[in-house]
């Protein structure tokens, strides 16, 4: 008698693993379904409706009509680019820009891919470039300037002390479709 009160004590247990196991899958692998407001019921947007699914008014037509003219990301597309572009070492001095050619016209890839990369002397020498801010010059329609201020850390193989210096990089772009590549590049 005893065994058999401990055989189902036993099978009570490993079917209430079994639930509550099976309860914690449902909950993590559940359907996620319209989001619900706390009263659990769903909210709904009719059509001119000032509010949408996430209890906030709809974007003005002005600010849409504003967004198709400037150009979105702009500057964070020219940090991403300094950073990248200025970052190289003499393991592979032309990595960098092979990495950013399909942010670059034909143009200017081909003419930076021409140039000679001066590695100095002997060893290892690599240059890491953070971007710190970027400033809109100008742009227009198609076309756009813009002055990223970067710095600049030169390390050498001879484990030396890092140099840090800070320089400015000036991207021209310009807008092939609905992209921007970068046209033009100078340091100052």
């Amino acid at each position: 008698m005893f065994e058999d009160r401990r055989r189902l004590i036993i099978i009570g247990l490993a079917i209430a693993i079994i639930v509550v196991v099976a309860v914690i899958l449902w909950w993590i692998f559940r359907p996620q379904g319209q989001p619900q407001n706390q009263a659990g019921t769903t909210p709904q947007v009719e059509t001119g409706s000032t509010i949408n699914t996430f209890g906030l008014p709809p974007t003005p037509p002005e600010r849409l009509e504003q967004e198709k003219k400037y150009p979105l990301g702009l500057k964070q597309l020219a940090m991403a680019f300094a950073e990248r572009y200025g970052s190289y070492s003499t393991d592979e001095p032309k990595k960098n820009i092979q990495d950013l050619e399909t942010q670059m016209t034909a143009s200017l890839y081909k003419a930076e891919s021409a140039k000679t990369v001066n590695t100095g002397a002997t060893g290892f020498s690599g240059y890491s470039v953070k971007a710190l801010a970027a400033d809109l010059l100008s742009v227009k329609t198609d076309t756009a300037s813009v002055l990223v201020k970067t710095q600049v850390t030169q390390t050498n193989g001879n484990g030396g002390t890092p140099n840090v210096y800070y320089r400015n990089l000036q991207l021209g772009f310009v807008k092939a479709g609905d992209q921007w590549l970068v046209n033009s590049v100078k340091w100052q």
